[in-house]
């Protein structure tokens, strides 16, 4: 029972609880919050009791359900399997029709866009493709680094692109690489028909290499989802 009456150190942790979300900038709370420190102090606790525990469980429970933000814009890639943060829902046939017409279903996930992706800190990495010595210089996020966004259980991943083609990257290439999720090439967001919307990389093992068609050959790309699972 978190509210009754005569009970002071119950009153005293209602007060501590609401000031310490509203200190961390729960706004949305923030009406409900201060209705329920005057319900306190009118002197009507058993009557407000019931409220004020709702009050606190919904607080809970949206804390736990924002601790990953929503993409405000349009999703590039989402990220499901072992994961223990997710910002969308399970798996829904209805509404997930692109993964639907892949055969991907999945009950936890969490969605980017590239704002995002921006947020977590970009890195640049300059590659050759085989027989083109042209330079390109890659900009995105470290893959690690995005795994431990989502808080990934495993390091093996499988990238799965638009056209359903999957790469399984296991923990050892994961861990023995620099990888890059690489959305801008040259200064330019990677478009859909060419290597967008993402493009998984790895700096060569000797600098300013041309890369061999083996290593291009583990570089999927227009990847739109990303699995993590044990693939070893």
């Amino acid at each position: 029972m978190l509210v009754s009456a005569n009970n002071k150190p119950m009153q005293s942790t209602v007060y501590l609880h609401l000031f310490r979300y509203i200190s961390i900038n729960y706004a949305s709370f923030f009406a409900r919050e201060m209705r329920v420190l005057a319900c306190i102090g009118s002197g009507r606790r058993s009557a407000c009791a019931v409220f004020a525990a709702t009050v606190l469980l919904l607080t809970a429970f949206s804390a736990n359900a924002e601790g990953l933000a929503r993409p405000s814009g349009p999703v590039v890639v989402t990220i499901t399997g072992d994961i223990s943060e997710t910002n969308r829902p399970a798996y829904d046939a209805k509404l997930d029709l692109f993964f639907k017409y892949h055969e991907k279903e999945f009950t936890r996930a969490a969605a980017f866009d590239y704002g995002m992706l921006e947020a977590i800190g970009t890195t640049k990495m300059v590659i050759r493709m085989p027989g083109d010595p042209t330079r390109r210089e890659l900009e995105g996020v470290k893959l690690d680094a995005l795994l431990d966004v989502v808080g990934a259980k495993t390091r093996g991943i499988t990238a799965v692109a638009l056209d359903g083609f999957g790469v399984e990257i296991g923990t050892e290439e994961l861990d023995g690489r620099d990888w890059l999720v690489a959305f801008r090439e040259n200064g330019r967001y990677l478009g859909i028909g060419q290597r967008g919307p993402l493009w998984l990389v790895f700096s060569p093992a000797a600098e300013n290499r041309m890369a061999t068609e083996e290593e291009e050959g583990r570089w999927p790309w227009a990847t739109f989802l990303i699995t993590v699972e044990d693939v070893n």
